[in-house]
Parts: C-alpha cells; structure tokens; sequence
C-alpha cells in the first residue's frame, strides 16, 4: 500500500466518511464543529485563477476553494487540499487546477487521494461495469452514456472531465485516443 492509500484511510477514520463523502462542503457544514473538532478553516473566495490553497497558522488549517468554479471542481480541490493536509502536513500550497495532472511528486500525491476519496475506484468498476453491460461505448448510444456520466456526477459532486477520465482509466492506448473519446462525449452532453 502506497503512502497516499495509508493517509486516505486515516482520513476517512479521522472524518468518519464510510464510502465516498459527496458533496464535501455539506460534509463539512457545520463550520463551528469543523473548527472545534478538526482544527480546520474552510471557506470559499474569489482567487482569480487558483483553484485552492491551504495553509497553517497557530495550529489551524486553512483552507480556501475559489467558488467561481463548478461545484464538482470544488469538490475535488476541497479533496485534493484535505491530501495536502494529511500527506504534507505543514506546508503550506496553492494549486492552480488540481484536476490537471502535474509533475511535483506532492502534488500528483494529493490528486490520487482526492480522486479516490470522492470517487473510490470500486464504485468506479461498478459504474464502468453499467457502462459496458449496456453497451454504452457504442456511439448509437453516446446519448446515454453522457447523460449516464453526468448523473454519476451529480451523486458524486465531480465534474463531467474527472468522472469520464475517471471512469476510463486505462481504457485507451493512448491519452490522446482517450481526449479525443471525451472531446466526442462531451459535445454529446453539452447538446442536451
């Protein structure tokens, strides 16, 4: 077990999240008993083009997601800034697109943890199970199989880019053979 899955599983004891958290902003609703019992400041601001950051100050955590961004996009980078917290405890980041994979070890560290922690790969089998059961790769269906993506999206407050990447994984030979599958599926849903 890699030390990110080590940090993801004490996450969710130190959390209580038994399967995948949903929306994190109402997981965390309770602002006083976040602070109280975590120790932890969440709040939402306008930061031009960051997507997040946290920090630390006087044994708090800080950590604030730019709300101008769709909630599936928060979501994620609430996640991926609660990784920073139990993987990089102590340093202090700011993170542009955490759904853009990058090069700095740290950071591809927090992706992992927060890609896990709102969408757990094995619903993510289950729901590409759905997918090839009902034949959805088929373009006759890729009506279905975008409205299917974005329902997926709403139960896990993800964003329709990370739940198509998401639920193909390694599915193409190639990153582009697969952007090109997500640029054709995303036309589909932006239609309806």
């Amino acid at each position: 077990m890699q030390q990110w899955e080590k940090k993801l599983e004490e996450a969710r004891r130190f959390f209580g999240i038994e399967n995948y958290p949903g929306n994190l902003f109402e997981f965390f609703s309770d602002y006083k008993s976040v602070i109280d019992k975590y120790n932890l400041l969440l709040f939402k601001q306008d930061i031009d083009k960051l997507s997040g950051f946290i920090g630390y100050n006087n044994g708090y955590t800080i950590i604030c997601v730019n709300y101008k961004r769709n909630i599936g996009h928060q979501n994620f980078t609430l996640a991926h800034e609660l990784g920073h917290m139990f993987l990089h405890n102590g340093i202090s980041k700011s993170d542009i697109n955490p759904e853009r994979p990058g090069f700095d070890t740290e950071e591809l560290e927090a992706n992992k943890f927060a890609s896990e922690l709102i969408y757990p790969q094995n619903l993510v089998n289950k729901d590409f199970q759905y997918i090839i059961e009902n034949d959805l790769l088929d373009q006759e269906n890729w009506d279905e199989l975008a409205d299917y993506i974005n329902s997926l999206c709403e139960i896990y407050y993800t964003s329709f880019k990370f739940t198509f990447y998401k639920l193909t994984g390694n599915s193409f030979g190639t990153y582009s053979a697969k952007n090109k599958f997500y640029k054709k599926v995303h036309k589909v849903y932006r239609k309806t």
